[in-house]
């Protein structure tokens, strides 16, 4: 026969393991939670660096693609300018080695 003791006991162990399954699900839950927010943030930096670079390319696009920038960078180079380059397109193989 089973005495109030015994049942009193076995409530008793099995209370204190479902406190202990119930700490670790909230253990491995925080854990999940602080990773998702640290992929979060490395994604966010990510994005941001990546922004910026951007923005740096489409500037020295910009800059490439402006007339005055292209006449000065070949001045710089000691580039002159070609008057008649049809001869270069006249013939197919103006570069061919034989």
């Amino acid at each position: 026969m089973i005495t109030n003791a015994k049942i009193i006991i076995s409530l008793n162990i099995f209370i204190g393991a479902l406190c202990a399954v119930a700490a670790l699900y909230y253990v491995f839950w925080s854990n999940s939670l602080a990773a998702a927010e640290y992929r979060i943030a490395a994604l966010r930096r990510e994005l941001t660096e990546l922004t910026d670079q951007n923005g740096m390319m489409l500037a020295e696009k910009a800059s490439a693609e402006d007339v005055s920038a292209v006449v000065r960078f070949a001045q710089g180079k000691g580039m002159i300018e070609t008057v008649s380059s049809t001869y270069i397109f006249e013939s197919g193989n103006v570069a061919l080695r034989r």
